[in-house]
């Protein structure tokens, strides 16, 4: 395996929830999750929605990581099929601790 130093380790770990954004936490943590998530949910085209799941700043941490990872010629960057150009698969070597 390949040594890679992280930018931002925290990315590496949701154990402490502090990645995830409050207003999914508190949905989870309501009585009724199914409404609740239900409340969160946005359709952004027909068949397509998403809610706020993850915060601005972890996902601007973890892209950093990503485009570090990326710049990192030691690595092996495997890449899904339907994805060759942009997607990277995060069980590979360095990000092999978040999985």
């Amino acid at each position: 395996m390949s040594a890679h130093s992280f930018i931002h380790p925290e990315v590496l770990t949701l154990d402490n929830l502090q990645g995830f954004s409050d207003v999914f936490l508190e949905a989870l943590r309501s009585k009724n999750l199914f409404e609740s998530m239900l409340n969160i949910l946005e359709m952004k085209t027909y068949g397509v929605w998403s809610f706020p799941c993850l915060k601005k700043e972890f996902c601007d941490k973890l892209i950093l990581e990503l485009e570090a990872a990326e710049r990192n010629p030691t690595l092996r960057i495997t890449r899904p099929n339907s994805m060759n150009k942009y997607g990277l698969i995060m069980k590979g070597e360095a990000f092999i601790h978040i999985i």
